[in-house]
């Protein structure tokens, strides 16, 4: 249709020049605005100078000529308004492909000890069910050869496994206070899971400086897991971009040290019962690396070092470069904890979380295996350690470091 505006009335102008030349406004006849079809009457239109009749066609014109007309929008305003729209889209497209990059991305970690890539990854974590225990460990005695070295007037042992071939990953064991070396290995089941494992792997297993002792050195220990490693890549076929560290309490505070302040040794960690702590000697500007968490909610020892106030210090040291799309984990899943019997035997729950490396490379992957005995326990979580339970920390940090393994052609520890 065809709209017509009518002119005003000229009683409603004071001024006498209304009809002069040098008036703001001049008449016309008849002027149209065109909106399709036909009118019957037309009315005089007064015209302001300057000023541009907008031809907005029939029912089928553009978006923005309908905005224009409505809303009164100069050509200048559309423009601005189009250059606004652009860049929105533009962020939310950016978000989005960040969103995937970081939950999709396949990385290749750096080892310079500055930003870990996330393309270290070699498949996203949180697509990866765990393989929460391996019945084949129970009872099963290490077949390899575990042989000692000294390091530093220290005495390290080292366990290959049986048939192992070719080069091998390592994992570096740390016990607690008041153990040992060889009381760890019995405990955690590594050499046995070595064996049995289908991605075999070597076992090395460290002293303190005072055997039975209290604590790891922190930075006075640095020297020497760097010539324990040295020797160990003398001594063995080394893949020396798979040597990962785990430790159970005091031994796991250390390997999140080790993590953080040793990157370029150690690509992933692990700790069992322990939080963070000397955090006085942490390099806060190191990303690190990927790290797990085993953590007993009913754990009378941590109950004692703060408890839920050390767990939520710890997750939040080792995700302090996370970004605001880190912070929730990408991945809850239920763990078959087995039977059990309150306050006796067995685990209540567990839980496995994941929280996704950052697209820039700062934040890496962080897992925790959230559970809760039955009855308070300290213990490696294990059904012989925790009896009743079906759940292997053992099995389960093994899995995660062939996870985020730099190496290509990952796996799961079975």
């Amino acid at each position: 249709m065809t709209l017509y505006i009518p002119s005003p009335d000229p009683t409603d102008f004071a001024s006498p020049a209304w009809s002069t030349t040098s008036s703001p406004y001049e008449t016309s006849t008849s002027v149209p605005l065109s909106l399709g079809g036909s009118a019957k009457h037309p009315l005089e239109v007064p015209l302001i100078k300057g000023t541009k009749i907008v031809d907005l066609g029939d029912d089928s014109d553009s978006v923005w000529a309908r905005l224009q007309l409505r809303f009164g929008l100069s050509n200048r305003s559309l423009f601005r308004l189009s250059i606004c729209s652009a860049l929105l889209a533009g962020v939310l497209l950016g978000s989005f492909v960040a969103v995937v990059a970081v939950l999709w991305g396949h990385p290749e970690g750096a080892r310079n000890g500055e930003a870990w890539s996330p393309s270290a990854l070699r498949g996203p974590l949180y697509k990866r069910h765990a393989i929460a225990w391996m019945p084949e460990l129970d009872g099963w005695k290490p077949q390899g050869v575990r042989t000692r070295f000294d390091v530093m007037n220290r005495s390290v042992w080292v366990y290959r496994p049986h048939g192992a071939n070719g080069h091998l990953p390592a994992v570096v064991v740390l016990h607690g206070s008041d153990d040992h070396a060889l009381k760890i290995a019995s405990t955690t089941r590594f050499e046995s899971l070595a064996d049995l494992s289908k991605h075999q792997f070597l076992v090395i297993l460290p002293e303190m400086e005072q055997p039975g002792g209290i604590s790891w050195g922190y930075e006075d220990d640095e020297p020497f897991f760097r010539a324990v490693i040295d020797k160990v890549a003398a001594e063995y076929l080394l893949i020396g971009t798979e040597v990962f560290v785990c430790g159970h309490s005091s031994g796991g505070t250390m390997a999140l040290y080790l993590q953080n302040n040793m990157p370029e040794v150690f690509s992933a960690s692990a700790s069992v019962e322990a939080g963070v702590g000397h955090l006085e000697q942490w390099h806060n500007k190191s990303s690190g690396r990927p790290t797990m968490v085993v953590w007993n909610h009913n754990d009378n020892v941590l109950a004692e070092f703060g408890g839920r106030e050390l767990y939520d210090q710890t997750l939040a040291q080792l995700r302090r470069h996370a970004n605001q799309l880190g912070d929730f984990p990408v991945m809850q899943e239920a763990l078959p904890s087995g039977a059990w019997e309150a306050g006796k035997h067995g685990a209540l729950y567990a839980q496995r979380k994941v929280w996704a490396p950052t697209s820039d490379g700062r934040q890496p992957a962080v897992e925790v295996v959230s559970w809760a005995s039955a009855a308070p326990t300290h213990n490696w979580l294990n059904p012989v350690r925790v009896p009743g339970a079906t759940v292997d920390a053992s099995v389960l940090i093994w899995e995660f470091f062939r996870a985020v393994s730099p190496k290509p052609g990952g796996g799961s520890a079975a």
